[in-house]
């Protein structure tokens, strides 16, 4: 009789465990424990100030960590330089400060260009961002900060293209966004994530992001209250105890909604 061995794990592309974070005397993220698996598309959500911004700085290397274990592509990634992350195959699209105004577009994307780790990369970045970007490139000759928001959020992501991560964190992609701009984003981004491309995103526009990843965390005062499917959260009616003062069982299901108004932008 042969015995079948159960297939291995396989383990996650990002493993955040224990994480605590903060600035000076004060703890902004205590205890977070999530993952993302390869390809996979997953959102963090929660309250202004509830530490999201604070969680991808740590996991990127611009936020110190105090405690706790991240790993990242099998290797650990504790307080690990931004450099180093990049050069694994992580890459993060601030809220704002993404592009450098007073340079043309395509000096923007020549210095994310310079940055990327073999001419063959960078020149298939280069292609691909002409093929998923053709309003960016209309306009490469000029400067970024003549571009709209949503103009200069795809260069942004075109910018960071450039290094083939395997894995994005976003922050707030769609704030300051019309409604239809939005759309284009995410629908852009919606095609990064059919190619592969796994993705950690902060985001209050909470249908878009539902439609754009697969699970979501929710986050209250820097601690983890709940994890849900995306599929599961789409079929609500109310989302605002999302973003704002709503509790969560430890399932990650409502005990009651807030209904109000979408609250101001996160950090």
């Amino acid at each position: 009789m042969t015995v079948t061995e159960p297939a291995a794990a396989t383990p996650h592309l990002l493993s955040v465990d224990g994480l605590c974070a903060g600035y000076g005397k004060v703890t902004a993220i205590d205890d977070i424990n999530i993952h993302v698996d390869a390809g996979e598309g997953v959102g963090i959500v929660g309250h202004n100030g509830a530490g999201k911004s604070t969680l991808l700085s740590a996991i990127f290397g611009t936020q110190q960590i105090w405690r706790g274990n991240l790993v990242f592509d099998g290797k650990r990634a504790n307080n690990a330089q931004c450099s180093e992350n990049i050069g694994r195959g992580m890459a993060f699209l601030l809220a704002d400060r993404y592009v450098f105004g007073s340079l043309t577009v395509l000096e923007n994307l020549d210095i994310a260009r310079s940055n990327a780790a073999s001419g063959e990369i960078a020149d298939r970045a280069m292609a691909k961002s002409r093929e998923l970007f053709p309003r960016i490139w209309e306009r490469r000759t000029q400067r970024a900060d003549t571009l709209s928001g949503g103009e200069r959020r795809m260069l942004g992501i075109a910018m960071v293209m450039m290094w083939e991560p395997r894995l994005l964190l976003l922050d707030e992609p769609s704030v300051g966004l019309a409604p239809a701009l939005v759309e284009r984003l995410f629908g852009t981004l919606s095609q990064l994530r059919e190619a592969g491309l796994a993705m950690l995103c902060v985001e209050q526009n909470i249908p878009a992001l539902l439609r754009l990843v697969d699970r979501v965390y929710i986050i209250r005062t820097g601690r983890l209250v709940g994890e849900e499917k995306a599929s599961t959260l789409a079929k609500r009616r109310e989302y605002w105890d999302l973003v704002l003062c709503g509790r969560f069982s430890t399932e990650g299901r409502p005990l009651h909604v807030v209904v109000g108004g979408p609250g101001k932008r996160s950090h």
